[in-house]
């Protein structure tokens, strides 16, 4: 069974089931609010516009949550109903109807990029070692960052021309698939149409899958468009105590790579498995503190995360010099 199958099934037995009176909201959008990016998921999934990456999101979070998946239960129910209704209203309209506005809804995703003790980061940021990056990692002035699409994921390699990060010297894109095993024959074929705002003005791009190209004299990036999606960049300087939402804390004077290896997992494991925690972080875009020494790093924490534990720990260790 897979995840859209996962979340469809939660769904019909939370409805079928008494729980779905007992978890009753009023107002849904009072749920919504306290979580920016629930709003967005729910709406995809209703379109049927979830990549593989937001479906495993949402998944994870109506599995562990009853209010949520009660929020997002009645959240479905009612845009059915509303539909139904809007069919019906078509026969006697020839304008645009509710549903003909919701179809053609975009959708946006805020990337955050923020300076933290002179280095980039972003709730998007890639942390493990892409074919886009090679050896360019060693350079503090590239930052990389992944977006999910319905159909492809876009890596980006942003290096800015100064220290300050003020100003963007050139930009490289490339479309990977979410399946590797992808026939790559038959898919390098299509030509990827989006476009990119800039300093300059909005640029119409085609890609090829696996094959990356290079934009120069970018200087400031404003947004990144795929079909409905829609990725608007936000650069506002320094990150806040408020966008941290755990800390991981090991003071060694000795140094020992293993001792803090082995107390990094444990840690990580621990907040994995602290399902409420996770929540919080992830609907909220948190960050992940850790503290060695004299020294700290954050980390953007995602349901990716995870998936790459080990990739990250190397990050980490290497961030820390210990690699």
């Amino acid at each position: 069974m897979n995840v859209r199958d996962k979340i469809f099934y939660l769904l019909e037995e939370f409805n079928s089931s008494s729980e779905a009176d007992q978890y009753l909201e009023d107002d849904i959008n009072a749920i919504i609010s306290k979580y920016p990016k629930l709003n967005n998921l729910f709406d995809k999934y209703l379109a049927g516009k979830l990549n593989e990456i937001e479906e495993s999101e949402l998944y994870f979070i109506i599995n562990q949550s009853k209010v949520l998946l009660s929020a997002l239960n009645q959240y479905y129910n009612e845009k059915m109903s509303e539909q139904v209704l809007e069919k019906v209203d078509k026969k006697k309209e020839k304008s645009f109807t509710k549903a003909k506005i919701y179809e053609s809804k975009k959708y946006e995703t805020l990337v955050f990029i923020n300076k933290y003790k002179n280095r980039l980061i972003s709730n998007l940021q890639i942390l493990s070692q892409y074919q886009i990056a090679q050896d360019e990692s060693e350079n503090k002035r590239i930052l990389f960052i992944k977006l999910n699409t319905i159909d492809y994921k876009f890596i980006f390699s942003i290096e800015y021309s100064d220290e300050s990060f003020k100003y963007i010297d050139s930009i490289r894109i490339i479309a990977l698939s979410y399946n590797d095993k992808k026939n790559f024959e038959e898919t390098c074929k299509n030509e990827i149409e989006c476009k990119i705002q800039v300093h300059a003005g909005v640029i119409p791009i085609k890609l090829k899958l696996n094959n990356p190209i290079l934009i120069r004299d970018v200087i400031k990036l404003y947004s990144f468009n795929y079909k409905d999606d829609v990725f608007t960049f936000i650069q506002y300087g320094n990150i806040s105590n408020e966008s941290i939402g755990y800390v991981i804390e090991y003071i060694d004077k000795t140094k020992n790579k293993n001792q803090f290896e082995n107390f990094l997992k444990e840690n990580l494991q621990n907040l994995f498995n602290n399902h409420s925690l996770v929540l919080e972080l992830l609907l909220n875009n948190k960050f992940v503190k850790i503290v060695f020494n004299d020294d700290d790093i954050l980390i953007p924490f995602s349901y990716e995360l995870k998936n790459n534990f080990s990739e990250i720990l190397d990050y980490v260790l290497k961030e820390f010099k210990l690699s």
